[in-house]
């Protein structure tokens, strides 16, 4: 089967980057080193979902063996903004190992090598797919999401910097904002992207399965991210396998855009004192804010109403979208 070996050996061994082949070698090692090692569950669900919507004759040994190049150059174009993003927070280790700016002092440099992954992506569409017909189309959903991502970091990022070093500004904390930063940084990129390559391989190109697909997921993903933001304050570490830190670091999340819509002006001066510090103590006065306003009661509400509303997009489905996909990608990109 196709491994990111045989990835980086297609990058490093190109004729055109026979003048530079030390350049070339750089790029090998950049994406042999960050693409793999994570759960790969935008990769997994676009092989799965290609599974799911192609026939069985389409389901041939090269077919299979494309959606898994597709795959695993989504996991790529992943892992260059991850480079970005770790240098950009100040992160210091990614999946056990050390951020890769921080390995052998790249530092800066490292933001040449995000744009050298990327940029290797198209080298790869390019030697497997261009004589398809769905190659133009992918090109043109590749750079739209790449797009709409960097459109949500912004988004994301600009809530955290704004009055860095003081109070924050609590009234950018909307719902309307939260909505649209994982919209744009999540959504699209987990949720519609693997889904729409899997129907270009499968040959099913069609607007409007496209459009009920990624309707339903659009929905999933805002779900999701809600039970993250949710697991991140209130989970027990050990469970999660992470400590969270979106308080701490005055992420837009829904917790905060929920407290700001429920919250007298007294609790809303505590969350303007609290909010965004590291200080353990005033961490926790938010927790209590939270408690206050009876956010697990809301988190629980919310959930169920989710649940019904995907579930009844999913009884809406066109016969030639299997329903059991939708719930599998809702189990895989669970947190």
């Amino acid at each position: 089967m196709l491994v990111f070996e045989d990835i980086v050996r297609d990058l490093a061994t190109r004729e055109d980057h026979q003048d530079s082949f030390e350049a070339a070698d750089w790029l090998g090692k950049t994406v042999k080193f960050n693409a793999p090692g994570g759960k790969m569950t935008r990769g997994q669900a676009l092989v799965k979902a290609y599974k799911a919507v192609a026939s069985e004759e389409e389901q041939t040994a090269e077919n299979i063996r494309l959606s898994i190049v597709m795959a695993l150059c989504v996991e790529m174009l992943q892992s260059s903004f991850h480079i970005v993003d770790d240098m950009m927070d100040g992160s210091t280790v990614r999946r056990n190992r050390p951020c890769w700016y921080r390995v052998n002092n790249i530092g800066a440099a490292a933001a040449n090598d995000a744009v050298l992954v990327e940029n290797g992506v198209y080298q790869i569409l390019k030697k497997y797919f261009s004589d398809k017909p769905y190659y133009l189309d992918t090109l043109e959903l590749f750079h739209d999401i790449t797009l709409k991502t960097a459109l949500g970091q912004v988004l994301d990022v600009n809530v955290a910097a704004k009055g860095a070093g003081k109070l924050p500004d609590l009234n950018i904390y909307t719902m309307e904002r939260y909505r649209s930063i994982v919209k744009y940084k999540t959504c699209y990129f987990a949720c519609c992207f693997p889904f729409t390559l899997a129907m270009f391989v499968a040959g099913l190109n069609n607007e409007e399965l496209l459009r009920q697909g990624n309707n339903i997921l659009m929905e999933i993903g805002q779900f999701l991210q809600v039970q993250d933001d949710y697991l991140d304050c209130f989970e027990d570490s050990t469970i999660t396998g992470k400590v969270g830190t979106d308080i701490e670091t005055r992420k837009c999340t829904w917790l905060i855009a929920t407290a700001m819509q429920r919250a007298t002006p007294q609790q809303k001066v505590v969350l303007a004192d609290c909010y965004g510090c590291k200080d353990p103590l005033k961490i926790a006065r938010v927790k209590e804010v939270y408690e206050e306003l009876d956010l697990h009661s809301a988190y629980s509400a919310f959930v169920q109403d989710r649940y019904k509303v995907i579930n009844n997009l999913i009884d809406q489905l066109s016969h030639d979208l299997p329903p059991q996909l939708f719930y599998n990608f809702m189990w895989m990109l669970r947190k």
